[in-house]
């Protein structure tokens, strides 16, 4: 893959979800690494798929699990991955959504660098799960991809 093609690449927020799972309390951090564990394993495979094989060079993942209490001892867990993807090409919401499969799919342009930094900021100063990795390079643009969001924070922004 050649330099040129990332510069010239979209950069873009991507979040994954799936149907929150219910647990019977309490949520322990060990039942937190697990949701992480298993919903990462749906987002790989579904990252070696066609769709985002030939759509995305590659991205940070920020993986979480949030709770929600139901009563009785219950709990909702939803986990999900906030992402900033590098785009081969513009790809709409609806083929990601369809490609996906899993739940629902959230994307949005990355529009300035302050917006870029403030949202990778977000994500990666989050509780930590000890026993999983919830921040993740990944692709072909393990290394390019920081190229980019370099590129991305040099380019003067024509919005606040």
């Amino acid at each position: 893959m050649a330099a040129d093609a990332i510069c010239e690449a979209r950069l873009a927020f991507l979040t994954l979800t799936m149907p929150n799972s219910t647990v019977r309390g309490p949520v322990t951090d060990e039942v937190r690494v697990q949701a992480v564990r298993d919903f990462k394993k749906q987002v790989g495979q579904w990252k070696r798929t066609r769709g985002p094989k030939e759509n995305l060079y590659g991205g940070i993942d920020y993986y979480e699990v949030t709770t929600k209490h139901l009563g009785g001892g219950w709990y909702s867990l939803n986990p999900h991955a906030h992402c900033v993807v590098v785009l081969a090409r513009y790809w709409p919401q609806k083929e990601i959504q369809e490609s996906w499969r899993r739940g629902i799919v959230d994307i949005r342009a990355v529009r300035s660098a302050r917006q870029t930094a403030t949202y990778a900021t977000k994500y990666a100063t989050k509780h930590r799960l000890n026993g999983v990795r919830t921040k993740e390079r990944w692709g072909a643009c393990r290394t390019a991809v920081l190229s980019a969001l370099g590129e991305s924070l040099r380019t003067p922004s024509t919005e606040s």
